[in-house]
Formats: C-alpha cells, sequence, structure tokens
C-alpha cells in the first residue's frame, strides 16, 4: 500500500507540473502533454491523452521497473 501511495504522491506532483499539451518545434520529445512524450510514445495520441492513461504509462512503464 505505501508503493501505490507513493506512486500517486508521485504522479501528483508530475501532473501538476506537466500537465497541459505543448508541441514547441525547438523541444527534442515532440508533442507533449502531462510529460509523455511522442518521441518515446509513438503510438499515443498525445494531444488527447488524458491524465488516466498517463498514469497508466508513468505507472508501467516508469514505476514499476
Amino acid at each position: 500500500m505505501e508503493d501505490v501511495n507513493s506512486f500517486r504522491k508521485a504522479l501528483q506532483f508530475v501532473l501538476k507540473w506537466e500537465g497541459g499539451y505543448s508541441n514547441d518545434p525547438t523541444d527534442p520529445g515532440g508533442e507533449t502533454k502531462w510529460g509523455i512524450s511522442k518521441r518515446y510514445h509513438k503510438n499515443e495520441d498525445i494531444k488527447n491523452l488524458t491524465p488516466e492513461r498517463a498514469a497508466e504509462i508513468y505507472s508501467t512503464e516508469y514505476w514499476m521497473l
């Protein structure tokens, strides 16, 4: 349970600072939303990415390594 709470706290922090859609041509990540970039998630619809989907990506691809 502690791991779940730690993940929720970390996710809340990330989503606060990494929210919003961006497609800055000078950003090497390309399209980005919730801190998830198109460069590393080519099959994701970044523009329409939900916080819930971002949480799934963070959990499976970054947190649970």
